[in-house]
């Protein structure tokens, strides 16, 4: 905290008032340790949110659809494009796992450094490497520039994923999930609702750099409108008696290092599995053995010895399993569903359906749509949903959301073999996309349950978890469609070209396949000297054979998803809690950014009004606070008090 912050603009710091605000802001900030208390004690009866604040709320929503919308959605889906001008397309499954390695680590150190230095600088420096990343990536001239830019644009990401934390702590609990829904529109609106159309027509019509370009400008908006727009409080810890040089000193150095070289590790090696390297090569063995040993061993030193730990013990008591745990384990295994998923299925319409790009891209459009729906128009109606659909509280919508992904999936199964092609559009566009409604539930829920002090490293780790589930997911899935479609491809072939005498020999055979595999994505020079009904014959072939494998996909999705939903019905309700109490809110700034003199504490509801010009003296009726808990909200505190 520097004391200008204290003073009125363009005058002198007067110490009594920043000691006074200092003051004011460590108790709110201890109030805020225990957040079921917090809302019970803190809860007023109205409740208004400024210009200034929806503004902020906008500028973080901003920074999050260069790299996830554009420089991961849309670019992935035409990494083949990408790799005909730079090369390399051996390494693509490097420019996707660049970006999930980079962001899964990130994710909770991010969090936790925000936690100590503001949330505010965590999210710039955030917004400056995606925007270093893209700039790279625009002038790429070969495949390894561009992996190391999706490295540097998914720490980016990591960093930026604080701002679920920032959106949340602004806006009283009733709209923590209109809070994530407005910053998950910064990805879906409208970049990754238009993503596979929009990649391909760049493309298409212009250069893939573009993507890269249409996010250099994204990012430097976002920074720009994050700076001048974001002013939360600068240490969320409370600890205004210590300079930054204390605070860099006493980080969990031990822990940072070895937690995230645990989860880099851990991610490469599902990265190089099945793709650069065999699994059972010591390539890919080693990093597997490695990295979670590595990560354990983190977690142990942060649980027994760190004084300032990147991951606190107390998140993970047995208390915490139906506040925190179980969503972690929600959002890991939804996670590993989507994000294979998000990746198969574009190669899916390729494999069965078509080999137009354009078309690929108009295919996703119900995937994609239907994640806009459920990520952000849900969730702005979530607090009301309770009034009209009773006891369909946020607990119960997240159960509801994770049931109609495992439903749905399962039942995309009955959409190939033979291929459906609206069946496998509806399905799949009906399936995968809760994750998206899951992953904006969890982190409204989890922002209920966990101290202040700890919110950004505790949804920091949701979003590492749901990212590192990505990754396994990634891995695990590919390997079954990899193994399943060698093996059905050839019986499916075998006995066409039996029965059109186009494969005398087992030599005749493999080559047939081979070529038949390249024919059917669009290599226009193979099979040349077949004809058209025999072509035909092979790729409808093929193409049942993909079908059959994806029908297995499916089917392996649904064991994953029974845990997260077994775990979803765990998961303590904190509709209760889900009043007008607010935890913290923005300074009110000056001309030249400074702290008004007579600005408040940023604590909750007392300072709701920021049109205000003095502290809330409870004289002019507009805002009247419940500090004395009414009779249900202490039979809530008497259940708070005896699970302790």
């Amino acid at each position: 905290m520097k004391q200008h912050e204290a003073g009125a603009v363009g005058g002198e710091p007067e110490k009594d008032s920043w000691e006074k605000w200092t003051e004011e802001t460590k108790a709110a900030i201890e109030f805020e340790e225990d957040p079921h208390r917090a809302a019970l004690f803190d809860n007023p009866r109205l409740v208004y949110v400024g210009k200034k604040t929806w503004a902020a709320m906008i500028a973080l929503a901003i920074s999050l659809g260069a790299p996830l919308g554009l420089t991961f959605v849309a670019l992935n889906s035409i990494l083949v494009v990408v790799t005909e001008e730079v090369g390399g397309q051996n390494l693509i499954p490097w420019v996707v796992g660049a970006w999930s390695v980079a962001s899964a680590s990130a994710a909770g150190v991010g969090g936790y450094l925000s936690d100590i230095f503001g949330r505010r600088n965590i999210i710039l420096v955030g917004n400056l490497l995606v925007f270093i990343g893209c700039i790279l990536g625009a002038t790429a001239r070969s495949i390894e520039i561009i992996i190391t830019a999706q490295a540097l644009i998914g720490m980016g990401a990591g960093f930026l994923f604080d701002a679920f934390a920032a959106a949340t702590e602004m806006l009283p609990n009733k709209w923590r999930a209109l809070a994530v829904g407005i910053v998950e529109a910064g990805i879906n609106v409208p970049w990754a609702t238009i993503s596979g159309v929009l990649a391909n027509a760049v493309a298409r019509y212009a250069s893939w750099r573009w993507v890269y370009y249409i996010a250099i400008l994204w990012s430097f908006l976002a920074f720009k409108a994050t700076a001048l727009l974001y002013w939360p409080v600068s240490r969320p810890r409370g600890d205004f008696h210590k300079t930054r040089r204390q605070q860099f000193k006493e980080l969990d150095y031990i822990g940072l290092l070895s937690i995230t070289a645990g989860l880099v590790i851990l991610v490469s090696g599902l990265t190089l599995g099945g793709e650069t390297f065999p699994w059972n090569h010591p390539f890919t063995v080693a990093p597997l053995a490695v990295g979670p040993a590595t990560l354990i061993l983190g977690v142990i030193y942060d649980w027994t010895l760190a004084a300032n730990p990147m991951i606190p013990l107390n998140l993970f008591k047995p208390k915490m399993f139906r506040r925190y745990v179980a969503i972690l384990v929600v959002l890991f295994m939804s996670g590993m569903n989507f994000h294979a998923m998000s990746t198969l299925l574009p190669q899916g319409s390729l494999l069965m359906f078509t080999t137009d790009g354009m078309e690929i891209g108009v295919m996703s459009l119900p995937n994609t749509v239907t994640q806009l729906v459920v990520g952000v128009f849900f969730p702005i109606i979530s607090h009301r949903i309770p009034e009209y659909v009773p006891r369909c509280t946020i607990k119960w919508q997240m159960v509801v959301a994770m049931a109609m992904q495992v439903v749905f999936l399962a039942l995309s199964a009955a959409s190939v073999d033979p291929n459906n092609y609206y069946a496998y559009i509806l399905l799949t566009g009906l399936g995968v996309p809760m994750f998206t409604w899951v992953t904006v539930l969890s982190y409204a829920i989890a922002g209920m349950h966990v101290p202040h002090s700890q919110l950004g490293t505790a949804l920091g780790f949701l979003g590492t978890f749901r990212s590192t589930g990505g990754a396994v997911g990634n891995a695990v899935f590919r390997y079954i469609f990899q193994t399943t479609s060698e093996r059905v491809t050839a019986q499916r072939l075998r006995p066409v070209c039996e029965r059109l005498g186009a494969c005398p020999t087992d030599a005749a055979f493999n080559k047939l396949l081979a070529d038949a595999v390249a024919y059917n994505v669009g290599t226009p020079d193979k099979l040349t000297d077949l004809s058209p009904q025999v072509r035909s014959a092979l790729r409808q072939a093929l193409r049942g054979a993909y079908g059959y494998s994806f029908r297995i996909l499916f089917c392996a999705t649904i064991p994953f998803g029974v845990i997260a939903l077994l775990c979803a019905l765990c998961i303590d309700d904190p509709h209760a809690f889900m009043n007008n109490h607010v935890q913290f809110r923005m300074y009110e700034r000056g001309g030249l950014g400074f702290r008004k003199k007579d600005s408040p504490a940023p604590t909750g509801a007392t300072v709701l009004f920021p049109g205000r010009k003095k502290p809330f003296d409870g004289k002019d009726g507009d805002l009247e606070l419940m500090r004395v808990p009414s009779q249900s909200s202490q039979a809530h505190l008497n259940v708070e008090t005896k699970s302790l």
